[in-house]
């Protein structure tokens, strides 16, 4: 059921690219499904001469895979359109992501657009943001030190581990600390006191960066817009 309502929601957004755009790919399974769509109307001729930009080594790889022209963001002066999943969203459409390790990558990406598109599965709709783990990216060099002071602010972090139980290293060659923080009451408020701790590269809050979010419910698409 959940793979199904992330492919309705990833194929609802093919509805915003034009052919000449260029187009942000997000990282993680629901972005997957939106590549793949992409790639096919591209190969089918549905669209023309449309770049993208992708937010990790896992979605370029994809995205070449099945035929889309990517392109460095350093060449581009302009994203027409990002799509990308999210960990969670609420009603103001603000957004945990980074649950895939490409945070940074995804809020940059996401700043440049003219339009960002989140795609979902219902389950990522709450009345408040916390449930999931918060990321925070960290540069390697200081990780135990900014461990230590989320500690004591009391936001239960935990550096985030492979399957294999060795540290997880980002694209970026940083690591990541989740918060189980369980309820964001002022995500505003977080946002300003993790950006103020020197270490911290970002965090996976995304607050106002949504324009629409697709989420796939019931065999259809529920849209929603701020």
């Amino acid at each position: 059921m959940i793979e199904a309502e992330k492919q309705i929601a990833a194929k609802a957004a093919l509805q915003y690219i034009k052919s000449n755009m260029v187009v942000g790919l997000g990282t993680g399974s629901t972005a997957n499904y939106f590549i793949r769509y992409l790639g096919a109307a591209v190969k089918n001729e549905a669209l023309h001469t449309v770049k993208c930009v992708a937010t990790s080594k896992a979605s370029t790889a994809l995205a070449r895979e099945v035929g889309l022209d990517v392109t460095p963001l350093n060449s581009i002066s302009k994203i027409d359109v990002t799509v990308d999943g999210a960990d969670e969203f609420d009603s103001d459409l603000n957004l945990i992501k980074g649950g895939g390790g490409a945070l940074v990558q995804e809020k940059i990406i996401a700043s440049l657009s003219s339009q960002f598109i989140v795609i979902t599965d219902a389950k990522k709709q709450v009345p408040t943001l916390g449930a999931f783990k918060l990321p925070v990216e960290v540069f390697k060099f200081a990780r135990m030190p900014v461990l230590n002071k989320l500690a004591v602010m009391g936001f239960n972090p935990s550096l985030r581990k492979d399957t294999d139980g060795t540290v997880f290293i980002s694209d970026n060659g940083n690591v990541i600390i989740d918060l189980d923080l369980k309820k964001i009451e002022r995500p505003e408020r977080l946002q300003e006191q993790l950006q103020n701790i020197p270490g911290i590269l970002d965090h996976g809050l995304f607050l106002g960066f949504a324009s629409v979010v697709l989420m796939g419910k019931n065999g259809k698409v529920v849209e929603f817009t701020t």
